[in-house]
């Protein structure tokens, strides 16, 4: 509606008033042409100054139809990037809820320590900053474990590596003694018979 109650009825009434003598104007024309013509001059005049009003209101209202418009608009756009973000979290903790954690388990057990939730609570953030701190602590452990477990095992290579070598060394050793013994045979042979 364009105009409230009380306007639309002074604009109706006015419009029918100024109508009426109007009408009643033109049927006494005869009677007085200087009355008439001064009266419906005055009655244009008004019937003018009515339709600016009309026309003023009437773009009062369009101008606050379009704000109100705007208002519109933006909130269904804002609406709109609302159920966007929802739908990506709900994507986001579909695709967390289906990520498989086989190890979470035996992790938690090793840690005597629940790591994951499937219940919202308020300070779901503080719960997850500590397990990602444990996991990372977790993370770091291992690494220096692993470090650890690849010295030992250089270690140990090289420990076997010297083993197999006195090994060889040693398997080799009566050969060698043989050979000696073979390479000394004459020598001895010379030296027991000076001595006899």
């Amino acid at each position: 509606n364009m105009f409230n109650d009380g306007e639309e009825k002074m604009v109706t009434k006015l419009w029918g008033e100024q109508t009426a003598e109007y009408i009643t104007l033109i049927n006494t024309i005869s009677k007085d042409f200087d009355t008439f013509y001064s009266k419906s001059t005055s009655n244009l005049i008004e019937i003018k100054t009515l339709a600016r009003y009309i026309h003023l209101k009437v773009e009062e209202r369009k101008k606050i139809s379009d704000q109100k418009r705007n208002i519109v608009d933006l909130l269904q756009l804002s609406l709109e990037n609302l159920q966007y973000k929802e739908a990506f979290l709900r994507r986001e903790i579909k695709a967390c809820r289906d990520l498989a954690t086989p190890c979470l388990n035996e992790i938690e057990k090793e840690l005597n320590m629940q790591l994951g939730t499937t219940i919202y609570h308020e300070d779901i953030e503080a719960t997850n900053d500590n397990t990602m701190a444990l996991l990372r602590k977790e993370k770091e452990d291992r690494k220096l474990d692993m470090n650890r477990l690849e010295e030992l095992n250089n270690e140990s290579k090289k420990k076997l590596d010297q083993l197999d070598k006195k090994r060889k060394f040693l398997d080799e050793l009566p050969t060698k003694i043989d050979q000696l013994k073979a390479a000394t045979t004459d020598l001895r042979q010379h030296f027991t018979t000076i001595v006899d």
